[in-house]
């Protein structure tokens, strides 16, 4: 995967007069489904991963209540499997800020203190991989619906959208800040990566805005949205 990011917004052009188009969207429900939830079960609003395998579709949501992540079949509206964490023992995974199911029997977990943990199915951890920078002073990582892991083999992208000291810095401080890191899960002393793609000054010309952004992949490209 080509890590080609382009922080870009969709302009739509209705007329070259000065008149103001609007455009009036309408959309409607096609199908949906619905899987009851046990007393057991108390999801993350932001946590949450669609798969598309060759076995059928998914739906893996972070279950707060058992310090977990659970597996539906969206086809069935089944539970098909709890995958359970631990917190505390030689497999703990420390507070847990998102996942991300990358194949089979493999969960990559972001965790607080800041490092990325992988899993396999059963709970056992396999490794973990310390993310550090000393110049964005990283306290936060996280995998969410909005800027989840992305993967290219065992190599995984991920973001850190904040700045250090928002109230305070300048638009002339906005290059020192890298918000997109890599991490090499296969490497022998795996260390992190930060990608050198910031926010330009002239971001900031209207006024401060945070750095929050979302994101997916597409073929071999990253293609990154801002909320801005």
């Amino acid at each position: 995967m080509k890590a080609v990011l382009a922080f870009c917004s969709l302009v739509l052009v209705f007329s070259c007069s000065a008149k103001e188009e609007k455009l009036n969207l309408t959309f409607s429900i096609l199908e949906s489904i619905k899987i009851p939830l046990d007393s057991t079960i108390n999801p993350s609003r932001t946590t949450y991963q669609y798969i598309l395998s060759d076995s059928g579709e998914y739906l893996a949501i972070q279950n707060k209540s058992v310090h977990g992540i659970e597996i539906f079949n969206l086809e069935t509206g089944i539970h098909q499997k709890r995958i359970k964490l631990q917190k505390d023992g030689p497999n703990r995974s420390g507070e847990v800020n998102g996942f991300r199911i990358f194949s089979i029997d493999s969960l990559l977990v972001a965790s607080y203190p800041q490092k990325l943990m992988l899993f396999n199915f059963e709970g056992i951890k396999k490794a973990e991989f310390p993310v550090k920078d000393t110049q964005n002073d990283v306290n936060y990582i996280s995998s969410t619906g909005e800027i989840p892991f992305l993967f290219d083999g065992k190599k995984v992208f991920g973001a850190q959208p904040f700045f250090r000291n928002f109230f305070d810095m300048t638009a002339s401080d906005l290059g020192k800040y890298s918000h997109i890191y890599l991490l090499d899960m296969e490497a022998k002393n795996a260390e992190t990566e930060w990608l050198s793609i910031s926010n330009p000054e002239d971001s900031w010309k209207d006024g401060k805005k945070v750095a929050k952004f979302t994101w997916t992949d597409r073929g071999d490209s990253i293609l990154v949205s801002p909320n801005n």
